[in-house]
């Protein structure tokens, strides 16, 4: 089966994070036996249709049509699925990761916009969001359509190996907290997990705090922990590093720490899951659909009083949160089950027709 990705994020060479969760998905579906083609372009303006058409074609010329078009986030090349869909009957499916949707983003005001994205989820043969949370926050908005929720995938070595905390389980202190982001504020509040760790360090100072990532306020957030009352060598900062080795913390750590503002459904949260690390976070968006009680606590957002007491608490009671069990839960979030919920609805899709 040929299933064309339209997207509006896709890794490249200045970003290699960027879209990876489409990338991802993509992988998967290969996986299952699919043809994947993607078509995906940074530029702006005319030179975006320029180059969004200039793919079309390339792929005609190769005698390759999709039986399966696949929307990564509805966004402007919506134009092409509909006119695909309408002109050369081939159907349409949208998987959803934007937070815009939110309420709490208010990101969308006009009008127009909101009928354009009524229609498109209504003609969609499948609309896929990443979370119940993100679904209901869609439909909220009137966009009404035949909804089925699909989880971002985890690379597969999150699953191997053993997890390399026993010291903690067994009561020698030198516990690892872990934090994965893109270091943007606004989202990702580092700052108020940094105000947190302050109050942790006059209480106990038998931690580390590893920070992985990088991003539009990354040097802000490492200039105001120099402010605080933690020893610097208490705080480690990876900067932006490739997904092994984000693995290999996640199998060394003991607690990962999320303290967002808003999310839909956070792969970090999956990989730690994957591993079978405890998971702290804010309870925003899809999260509370990921973690259960027997995987970590959760608390309300920008509530750093609660996030000092729940890690404090999976600190204390580590035999609370059995590895064993987590990764049950980070099972759900493999290639080969995502490959074949996309690809099952590839075929309902394509017979729909």
């Amino acid at each position: 089966m040929n299933i064309l990705f339209l997207s509006a994020w896709y890794p490249t060479e200045r970003d290699q994070m960027a879209g990876l969760f489409v990338q991802k998905h993509a992988d998967a579906v290969r996986a299952q036996g699919a043809d994947v083609r993607v078509i995906y372009t940074e530029e702006k303006g005319w030179r975006y249709w320029r180059e969004m058409l200039r793919g079309l074609r390339t792929l005609r010329k190769e005698g390759w049509r999709p039986d399966v078009v696949q929307m990564n986030v509805i966004t402007k090349y919506a134009l092409i699925a509909e006119w695909l869909r309408i002109f050369h009957h081939i159907p349409y499916v949208i998987i959803e990761h934007w937070t815009g949707y939110l309420s709490i983003n208010k990101r969308l005001h006009n009008p127009l916009h909101i009928l354009w994205l009524q229609w498109i989820v209504r003609h969609a043969e499948r609309v896929m969001p990443v979370s119940l949370n993100l679904q209901q926050a869609m439909e909220t908005m009137g966009l009404h359509g035949k909804y089925e929720v699909i989880q971002n995938v985890v690379d597969d070595f999150f699953y191997e190996g053993v997890r390399n905390n026993d010291r903690f389980a067994e009561g020698v202190r030198n516990i690892h907290l872990l934090h994965v982001s893109c270091f943007d504020e606004e989202h990702k509040n580092a700052c108020g997990i940094l105000r947190m760790a302050e109050k942790l360090w006059e209480i106990r100072q038998d931690w580390q705090l590893t920070l992985v990532g990088t991003g539009p306020d990354f040097e802000q957030v490492k200039e105001f922990a120099s402010t605080l009352n933690i020893p610097s060598n208490r705080l480690i900062w990876t900067g932006e590093i490739p997904p092994k080795e984000v693995s290999d913390l996640f199998h060394e750590a003991d607690i990962f720490i999320l303290f967002s503002n808003f999310e839909n459904a956070p792969v970090v949260i999956s990989e730690s899951l994957a591993v079978g690390c405890p998971v702290v976070s804010s309870d925003v968006g899809g999260i509370n659909e990921m973690v259960p009680t027997e995987c970590g606590l959760l608390v309300p957002a920008r509530d750093e009083v609660a996030l000092l007491q729940a890690v404090q608490q999976v600190m204390e009671h580590p035999e609370a949160y059995n590895k064993d069990t987590i990764r049950e839960y980070g099972k759900l979030y493999q290639y080969d089950i995502i490959g074949k919920k996309l690809m099952k609805v590839y075929v309902e899709a394509r017979a729909n027709k």
